[in-house]
């Protein structure tokens, strides 16, 4: 059964708020990932929008790392590379522009960012099986909605699925005014 559900994608032409001082400053992408990402790691970004983890995760991983920038929108993976050569980082991210809501590409990530897009993907089923299969044997899945969109029965719903498609909870991460959860291949 699918469980299909009503957000919509977030206007690009918002995304500034996305990259911003003060997202940077309560939900800062380098406290999040650093004790996670670890130099010569692939990680999948999936809904990257404009970069805000994606660039961050690029540095911790190193020129020997590789993240995979998946987006719906290109014009936020414009906004993705500019940021990401204006951080000197812009050689170890593939950016992939998706519209159709998939994830692009075939490969066994390290680490997967599905930060504050399930709200947006029509068929979380689909796309928690997919990023499963995505998804090396000891690799983590970091799953964080934001509270002001996402309700707390929506979030366990999702959570539900998660664990009908083959994910179960390893625990939380702190993102302000977001619930989250690190998930891993049962």
């Amino acid at each position: 059964m699918s469980h299909d559900h009503k957000h919509e994608i977030y206007c690009e032409g918002k995304a500034g708020k996305l990259i911003g001082f003060l997202r940077r400053l309560f939900q800062n992408p380098f406290r999040i990932l650093r004790p996670y990402l670890k130099e010569g790691m692939t990680v999948l970004d999936f809904g990257s929008g404009p970069g805000f983890f994606s660039v961050p995760a690029a540095k911790l991983v190193g020129p020997s790392g590789k993240i995979y920038a998946v987006d719906v929108q290109q014009r936020m993976l414009d906004m993705l590379i500019k940021y990401a050569d204006k951080k000197g980082v812009v050689g170890n991210i593939v950016a992939i522009n998706n519209p159709e809501q998939e994830i692009g590409i075939e490969l066994e990530a390290d680490v997967i960012l599905a930060i504050y897009v399930a709200h947006e993907v029509p068929d979380r089923d689909k796309l928690f099986l997919s990023l499963k299969n995505r998804l090396k044997p000891e690799g983590l899945l970091f799953l964080a909605e934001p509270k002001h969109r996402v309700s707390e029965a929506e979030f366990k719903e999702t959570l539900e699925i998660v664990k009908k498609n083959g994910l179960e909870i390893a625990g939380k991460f702190k993102m302000v005014e977001s619930r989250t959860a690190i998930l891993k291949k049962k």
